[in-house]
């Protein structure tokens, strides 16, 4: 009996020890029915098990597992962490700390007694996703509060963060964790970090755990490679005061590009890395000089950082830059980079004696008007488009067909070409319909009809959520814009867009219905509007579609 009492007592302890582990593994937050995460999927686990065997996210796997419950009913998403680089989340001073407050009552209260009730009511909170602009003001309430980190809001910022299953609390989380600056949280943070999403948030957090300015550059530069859109923005920002000549020598080179705008890095790559010092280098390679004419051409269009009137090397940076493309063999971006640096030059309407202080004087001005336009009027350049307009893949494609349009010289029959070749890219249905005539239209319109899949599309109107690739619907949207210039064109195509479980395909045709005015319209169009009006879900296209009925304009 003893044994068996014994043997029982040891079952007893190990389960209450199993049972011990599970709640610190889950931050002493259960999976509970009922609670806002109860059975879903945690983003970190996510991203991690999709890391490539270069440390990369694999693009398939970009969405995250909360995407439909966040943008459900929405039409359109946000980039990975656009809404947090451009736009953030606007309260008025009085709704900030009012939600300030809150938010640090509930965190405090998680400090000290590990509250389910509090924990569901603060997830609630941060599922909006709207942290970006109080933030910092929750954080430093946090600090002020002198909460107790041990021991339950430790495991709670790291439940939030590598178990939570929605983006706005995984945020939350890591911004936590970066307070708290426990080090053995670095890796997993990094690894958040991988998504443009979450980089912003990371690197933050990764700067409050380290404390070590050259740790700290370490973990920007090995992150740097492996985001390309707001994360690598960031990251570029953050080594705007970096002394590492390595660092430096890659910002210039590959730093300075992502997938959103040049323009957002350009100036600080410029100034920190050294883009005049730079280009004095007799052994600049072909390759550097193409990266230093991007940054240069950024800088010249400007927009939403700094331009090239914030650089005080602008003018010297310009010079060098003719002066060593003049000695190279020349690709279609350098003609593009230098027509920018002319336009720049000959706009009288700009500030040009406060330019002349920073090294814009008129002999340079008239230097450089007279090497550019040696260049761009070389007769080489349409026999280059001619022999390459067939044969250069995309991205020199894209190129080609600027300097083309900068000369006036027609390509649509390459459009044409490329389209029949590959129909999935979509930039190429813009082109061939925004430059097409009306015989050109007849076999866009008859090529559309038999590329896209009628039947999937002519469905009704729905929900983005219903939607898992809007390639096709992007093509109609380039053929109905282009349409609104033929009127009586292309009806069928008409027909499938108002039929379309996307709404801008729907206004689209509502817009160019009303544009053809209703003596272009077939027969039997005012019933299939009158049918539209009845099925639409959405509140503004209907009203559309009534005004269309009743032939009043439609608003701008």
């Amino acid at each position: 009996m003893s044994n068996l009492r014994a043997w029982l007592w040891t079952l007893f302890i190990l389960f209450s020890l199993g049972t011990l582990v599970v709640v610190l593994d889950n931050g002493g937050t259960p999976n509970k029915e009922g609670t806002p995460w109860y059975n879903l999927d945690s983003i970190h686990e996510h991203i991690e098990s999709h890391i490539d065997d270069h440390g990369k996210l694999d693009q398939d796997f970009v969405e995250l597992p909360d995407t439909q419950r966040k943008y459900e009913g929405d039409q359109i998403g946000w980039a990975p962490g656009a809404f947090d680089g451009v736009f953030g989340y606007h309260l008025s001073q009085e709704e900030a700390a009012e939600e300030v407050e809150k938010m640090a009552d509930l965190i405090d209260s998680i400090a000290q007694t590990n509250n389910l009730d509090d924990k569901v009511k603060l997830y609630e909170t941060l599922k909006k996703d709207e942290l970006i602009n109080v933030i910092d003001l929750v954080l430093d309430e946090i600090a002020d509060r002198k909460m107790p980190v041990n021991p339950y809001l430790h495991d709670y910022a790291r439940w939030l963060a590598f178990k939570g299953p929605d983006r706005g609390p995984v945020k939350f989380g890591i911004s936590l964790l970066g307070v708290i600056g426990n080090k053995e949280d670095l890796e997993a943070v990094i690894t958040l970090g991988k998504h443009e999403e979450f980089t912003l948030y990371s690197i933050v957090a990764a700067n409050n755990i380290l404390n070590d300015k050259e740790q700290y550059e370490a973990v920007l530069r090995r992150l740097g490679p492996l985001v390309e859109g707001w994360g690598r923005i960031h990251i570029i920002d953050r080594l705007a005061e970096t002394t590492d000549p390595e660092i430096k020598q890659w910002m210039l080179e590959e730093g300075y590009k992502n997938s959103i705008m040049y323009e957002y890095t350009a100036y600080t790559v410029a100034e920190t890395g050294g883009l005049k010092e730079w280009l004095s280098n007799e052994s600049l390679t072909r390759e550097q000089l193409t990266s230093a004419g991007d940054i240069l051409q950024a800088l010249i269009i400007g927009g939403p950082a700094e331009n090239i009137d914030a650089y005080a090397g602008g003018a010297e940076a310009t010079r060098l830059y003719v002066e060593k493309i003049e000695a190279m063999e020349q690709h279609f971006g350098d003609y593009l980079v230098l027509n920018s640096v002319k336009r720049f030059i000959e706009n009288d309407e700009a500030d040009w004696p406060s330019r002349a202080e920073k090294g814009w004087t008129d002999s340079l001005k008239s230097e450089l008007i007279l090497e550019i336009n040696q260049i761009l009027d070389d007769p080489k350049w349409p026999e280059f488009i001619e022999v390459q307009k067939d044969l250069v893949e995309d991205d020199e494609f894209y190129q080609l067909n600027q300097v083309a349009s900068l000369l006036d010289i027609d390509l649509w029959e390459s459009y044409w070409k490329r389209l029949n070749k590959d129909s999935s890219k979509t930039y190429l249905w813009y082109l061939a319909t925004s430059k097409a005539d009306s015989e050109q239209m007849d076999r866009l319109v008859e090529f559309a009809l038999g590329d896209l899949p009628v039947n999937e599309m002519a469905i009704g109107p729905q929900d983005r959520s219903e939607i898992e690739d809007f390639t096709h619907h992007n093509k109609l949207d380039s053929m109905l814009q282009a349409l609104r210039n033929f009127p009586g064109k292309g009806f069928e195509l008409v027909e499938l867009g108002l039929q379309n479980p996307v709404t801008r395909n729907r206004n689209l045709s509502i817009r160019l219905l009303s544009e053809w005015g209703e003596e272009n319209w077939p027969d039997g169009t005012r019933d299939l509007i009158m049918n539209a009006e009845k099925m639409e879900t959405n509140e503004d296209t209907k009203v559309d579609l009534n005004k269309l009925l009743n032939g009043e304009p439609l608003d701008d």
